[in-house]
């Protein structure tokens, strides 16, 4: 069997306001200035969402880029993902690295414009209980995050809880007490953390998503799919629960369903979840399409080609052509 995909990821961190950012240069590591331009030059609007992820895609830091297009953050050494979504435009996203004694760095991101706006889209919102997150509380939040990148979760544990004590409608401190209830095998707690998550800020798709996941896991596929609609109506584009929708539509054997989500997901950027294309692949097989199936297993290659499922998915495409033939 294929191994599908990874089962938990922590929520969207929001960092400070640039203004606050810049009044906290002593602090060590590297300050990383993020800019966004359309591709044809032109600015992009200030309600563009910027979000910067380690390279396991653990939140590091979220804001709006500011009336020059930028959004800057403050991290230590190490490996770094930066996306930008908008309304007006398409979503981008791109790899860089912190050197141990880099002060500045600098990333430029061309976004392509939208064929026509979306006015229902909602992707690039911040709700109002992340907006209103006192420093204090996003101190302790801070603090939680960079124990748990050390996986020293009694004292993630810790600060989180500091958080919500601080601000009771944290939903990202909620969210990362549930994923380290998740990680030591505690799954109802962690599902209690997520709908409190939830409660707290209904605007923020990370609780649904997260919920989801156990859903997923629980095989209750129907509640998974209420959860993600609903983290999707939030952030549209979003290719995470996108990939989580295809994963239990197929299980579900809703594969007209699961191929039309898996596509979705190929329309946006989607570098961390090649493995819809295994998804669109096992459906199209169930749907008695095997040529368009053997399309699937190669995008998967052809994106993913280091992948440990790319033996398996090369075994599977020497029987189609074979039987094929």
């Amino acid at each position: 069997m294929i191994r599908r995909c990874s089962i938990l990821l922590l929520g969207i961190c929001v960092s400070l306001p640039l203004s606050a950012q810049r009044s906290q240069q002593q602090q060590s590591g590297a300050e990383v200035i993020v800019t966004v331009t359309f591709d044809d030059n032109h600015q992009v609007p200030q309600m563009t969402r910027v979000v910067l992820m380690t390279s396991a895609r653990m939140p590091a830091g979220e804001q709006f880029a500011n009336d020059r297009g930028q959004a800057s953050f403050r991290v230590s050494s190490g490996s770094y993902i930066v996306q930008a979504t908008s309304l007006e435009g398409e979503p981008v996203e791109s790899s860089f690295a912190i050197q141990p004694r880099e002060a500045v760095h600098s990333e430029y991101l061309l976004m392509k414009r939208k064929a026509a706006k979306n006015s229902d889209s909602k992707d690039g919102s911040i709700s109002a209980a992340e907006l209103n997150i006192p420093d204090k509380a996003r101190k302790e939040f801070d603090k939680g995050l960079s124990a748990f990148d050390k996986e020293d979760f009694p004292t993630a544990r810790q600060h989180f809880t500091k958080a919500v004590e601080l601000y009771p409608k944290y939903a990202l401190a909620l969210v990362n007490l549930g994923v380290i209830e998740m990680k030591q095998g505690k799954a109802s707690q962690g599902e209690n953390y997520f709908e409190k998550a939830i409660q707290a800020d209904p605007q923020l798709p990370n609780g649904y998503t997260s919920l989801a996941r156990v859903k997923i896991l629980q095989q209750k596929y129907d509640s998974a799919d209420a959860l993600l609609g609903k983290a999707l109506s939030i952030r549209p584009l979003d290719a995470e629960p996108l990939t989580m929708l295809a994963t239990s539509q197929s299980r579900e054997g809703k594969y007209d369903e699961a191929l039309t989500t898996a596509r979705k997901v190929h329309s946006v950027p989607h570098e961390r979840f090649a493995v819809v294309h295994i998804i669109a692949a096992e459906s199209l097989l169930q749907l008695h399409q095997p040529d368009q199936a053997a399309d699937e297993y190669r995008l998967f290659l052809k994106e993913f080609p280091t992948s440990p499922d790319a033996n398996s998915v090369r075994a599977e495409l020497r029987t189609i052509e074979h039987q094929s033939q």
